[in-house]
């Protein structure tokens, strides 16, 4: 019997050193995007465990861009995932000045919505 306590307790000492790793990780994925303060660890996990789906991606953007509700394609970009358009609830799109690419290797999911969030920005300023 304390042979199993004892085995029990080094497991549960060696979960809790993984929760504190991943938990870091997280910490250092919202420091990269600080939009990502927005989702629970068990979202930003999920995103980050499917960012090379962009459908799922693209579900959570209203989760930490107020309005955006779904993106469009410069035509034939969609399976290149080139996003020219973002589009609000209302459906008023927004022609981004410069595309955003969303897959390749240099391009993890925190780089691309940074820059999807710099177009967006440069797009309006100059609308403006």
């Amino acid at each position: 019997m304390d042979k199993d306590l004892k085995s029990i307790k080094e497991q549960n000492k060696i979960l809790d050193e993984i929760k504190k790793k991943v938990e870091e990780y997280l910490e250092e994925k919202r420091k990269e995007f600080a939009r990502f303060y927005f989702l629970s660890s068990d979202e930003l996990l999920d995103l980050l465990s499917f960012q090379d789906k962009l459908e799922i991606v693209v579900d959570n953007l209203k989760k930490f861009f107020d309005n955006i509700f779904a993106i469009t394609y410069a035509e034939d970009d969609a399976v290149l995932g080139i996003i020219k358009t973002l589009v609000s609830e209302e459906k008023e799109h927004l022609i981004l000045n410069s595309v955003v690419q969303t897959k390749g290797v240099s391009n993890p999911i925190n780089v691309w919505l940074t820059n999807m969030e710099k177009g967006m920005m440069d797009t309006l300023k100059d609308k403006m």
